[in-house]
């Protein structure tokens, strides 16, 4: 178990870059799907959208697509693996990249653009699709924490997923 304690630092950093790189990423992904329909895009470290301002189904979908893909990846990898990296990406794909901001924008504290086209495609109100992200995204986070809890004992796994959560929230704060 000491091998268990000297990791929570190394840890605590790693999850904290993790969380603030899959931001870019994921804009990264969004930036390919516009150039490949054609359009100039604009793009920061935290956005990306065409430059005609013109979005897309398949622009907004990917967005939503990349982190429910990378972490239903990582989740399985961490059920098969057991490494407490890949269950930060778990963290980093689900609570830091959707749940969070899922919560906010359904209680009116902030608005989620992908989210909100794809509602307007398909007529229903925005809260609807950041429900059905938010189980999704709890779902999967929720059966990788399962196997933490089994995999490591429960004082253990209280101690990474406080940690996991402190690394979202400064990921958040710093790239935000």
């Amino acid at each position: 178990m000491n091998k268990l304690k000297n990791i929570n630092f190394k840890f605590f950093f790693i999850s904290i870059l993790i969380n603030i790189l899959i931001i870019p990423f994921f804009e990264l992904v969004h930036i390919i799907v516009y150039k490949m329909q054609g359009y100039e895009v604009v793009f920061s470290f935290t956005n990306a959208y065409p430059m005609n301002e013109v979005k897309t189904i398949f622009g907004a979908i990917t967005g939503v697509g990349v982190n429910l893909l990378f972490a239903c990846i990582f989740a399985v990898l961490f059920i098969e693996h057991k490494s407490l990296y890949i269950y930060a990406a778990v963290v980093a794909n689900t609570l830091m990249a959707r749940i969070i901001f899922y919560i906010f924008a359904i209680f009116g504290a902030g608005s989620l653009n992908d989210e909100i086209y794809i509602a307007g495609i398909y007529g229903i109100s925005p809260v609807i699709v950041y429900f059905i992200g938010l189980i999704v995204m709890c779902t999967i986070l929720g059966m990788s924490t399962r196997r933490l809890f089994i995999n490591f004992g429960k004082k253990y796994s209280l101690q990474i997923i406080a940690l996991s959560v402190i690394a979202c929230v400064i990921a958040i704060y710093i790239v935000r």
